[in-house]
């Protein structure tokens, strides 16, 4: 486990001990960089809360940084904090949750919907 401090534009930063489930960006899109991007990071602290961490990056001269980080007790809240208001994931936080899947089981089924059935699953 190793020691993070996160950045918080008009909070306090955050410092635990943990480690990083996923980190994701969208700097790059269709082999093309963007001017504006968003990175998110996942942690999951030795106490067992998550942290979400979003920090939206740009190259133009005169805009700033942001960051923000929020503390979560489960996966389902992570999955909440990613979904807008009418329930949908962008492709950055899909991204997130697939890689968060790999490295904590409680993300396993959180991003995918599961109808009943009893056919292997195939990926389209």
């Amino acid at each position: 486990m190793k020691t993070y401090t996160i950045l918080r534009d008009g909070q306090k930063n955050l410092r635990f001990t943990g480690e990083m489930l996923a980190d994701v960006d969208n700097k790059w899109v269709a082999d093309m960089v963007n001017n504006r991007w968003h990175e998110l990071s996942l942690f999951k602290t030795k106490g067992g809360k998550y942290v979400l961490q979003e920090v939206y990056c740009t190259i133009y001269q005169g805009e700033l940084e942001a960051y923000s980080a929020k503390v979560l007790n489960t996966a389902k809240e992570v999955l909440e904090a990613l979904t807008d208001g009418e329930g949908v994931l962008t492709d950055l936080d899909k991204k997130l949750m697939q890689q968060a899947a790999k490295n904590d089981s409680a993300f396993t089924d959180l991003w995918v919907e599961v109808l009943d059935d009893d056919r292997p699953p195939e990926v389209y």
